[in-house]
């Protein structure tokens, strides 16, 4: 049912018989801790059995397109140095930047203002 589902949609998917396959089987019970068929895996998210509202939900997860993050909050710069007293400075002030974010491998830190992009 759960290939019929897909099929219908138009969605690719790969089927592994974890009844002919052992290793099948092995890595089905390391990434889910299930044993039971169907196990469904889009994106990560595992749905167990023939799920259809399950099943529609996930795929409506990832037909919504994510906005891609930067990795930092950001504020008015001229609102915290107005605040600071240091003089009114027009850019974005890095608030904190998250690890691992394409904001920290560009070298960006907290306190930082970006006054331009290049």
């Amino acid at each position: 049912m759960v290939k019929e589902f897909l099929s219908q949609r138009g969605i690719k998917f790969q089927e592994r018989d974890v009844s002919i396959n052992r290793a099948y089987a092995q890595e089905l019970v390391q990434r889910t801790g299930q044993m039971g068929v169907p196990v469904t895996i889009i994106d990560g998210q595992t749905v167990i059995g023939f799920d259809r509202n399950q099943l529609e939900h996930v795929l409506a997860q990832r037909q919504t397109p994510q906005r891609p993050s930067f990795g930092a909050s950001i504020a008015d710069a001229t609102k915290i140095t107005a605040k600071q007293g240091t003089g009114i400075i027009l850019g974005a002030y890095i608030g904190s930047v998250r690890p691992a974010s394409p904001a920290e491998r560009i070298g960006l830190v907290t306190g930082d203002i970006i006054t331009e992009l290049n």
